[in-house]
């Protein structure tokens, strides 16, 4: 017994110390002033999946999770960025694992739009990116890879998964009750193969975005329809192909780009990351500050059919 509480005293400890850390960090970063340089970049890193916002994850979270960008903080950036003087520009850093929804994608495009408006240039730089990438990318002033990048241009799909047989085989018979033909996310479990409601609903969203994609092409890259179908028949394009497409405007490493922005008169490029530009308040530059406020509640995880 004695031991144990030896242990459990030890452990809870050693929690309040990191409750603390936590605790202080966050304090830091609340009241650290970022020195944002004249003519400095915004570099907005895109390297994995973005949710719209960051949720609670508790006192630990900051310390145990890192960072994580999040939709709203770069639509909040972009939108300082566009007024803010000592901003100059902004370069969209495209990784390997960057996932976004259509959706987001195009409220990013829409914030790249107030920036450019601002007069100011927007470039986009990625390593390896595919058609949806490619999507958000087109919005910039012009878009950079280096020689080794590889491209993915495929066209769009739609793949459902159906696990009814797999139930059945262990004894499972799932029991949905099914209220309009258009709700098919119980087909998971209740159907062998896609509904034809299911098949004719992700038909409808295939051809808007196809159209919508169509259309952003042509305007932002100067592509039409043919131009697209080749790509996409070609689908896989090496740093010299996609030069001579035209997918790209300039082959070039990161540090070229760093050598090319940051002028002939300076010595450094000055960047201002997402992280430390999100500590930049909207009223430090002109934005917000209004007697109004609005609210917003961010309501997250699954809606169960009990009274909340």
């Amino acid at each position: 017994m004695k031991t144990f509480l030896n242990s459990f005293a030890g452990a809870l400890t050693a929690i309040m110390f990191l409750v603390a850390l936590a605790g202080g960090y966050g304090a830091c970063a609340a009241n650290r002033v970022s020195k944002i340089e004249t003519d400095s970049w915004l570099v907005v890193e895109l390297n994995d999946a973005l949710p719209e916002y960051d949720p609670p994850g508790g006192v630990l979270s900051s310390v145990t999770q890192g960072d994580t960008e999040t939709l709203q903080r770069v639509l909040d950036n972009l939108a300082k960025a566009a007024v803010d003087e000592r901003i100059s520009g902004v370069v969209l850093k495209v990784g390997r694992g960057s996932r976004m929804g259509w959706a987001s994608a195009g409220e990013i495009r829409d914030a790249v739009d107030k920036v450019q408006e601002a007069g100011k240039k927007v470039y986009a730089w990625g390593e390896s990116f595919d058609a949806s990438n490619y999507m958000l990318m087109a919005a910039a002033d012009e878009i950079y890879a280096p020689p080794t990048c590889s491209i993915s241009f495929t066209g769009f799909a739609s793949l459902s998964t159906h696990v009814k047989n797999a139930l059945e085989k262990m004894g499972i018979k799932a029991e949905i009750h099914k209220i309009k033909d258009y709700k098919a996310a119980a087909e998971l479990v209740t159907r062998e193969n896609m509904s034809g409601p299911a098949r004719e609903n992700r038909e409808w969203i295939l051809d808007e975005r196809w159209t919508e994609f169509m259309a952003i092409l042509a305007v932002d890259r100067g592509q039409d329809e043919a131009a697209i179908m080749g790509f996409m028949e070609h689908a896989l394009f090496r740093g010299d192909e996609a030069l001579e497409a035209g997918l790209v405007d300039r082959l070039m490493y990161w540090d070229e780009l760093e050598e090319m922005l940051k002028g002939e008169d300076t010595e450094e490029w000055h960047t201002v990351s997402q992280k430390r530009y999100a500590r930049v308040d909207m009223e430090d530059v002109g934005l917000g500050g209004g007697d109004k406020v609005v609210a917003v509640i961010h309501a997250q995880g699954m809606i169960m059919g009990r009274k909340n």
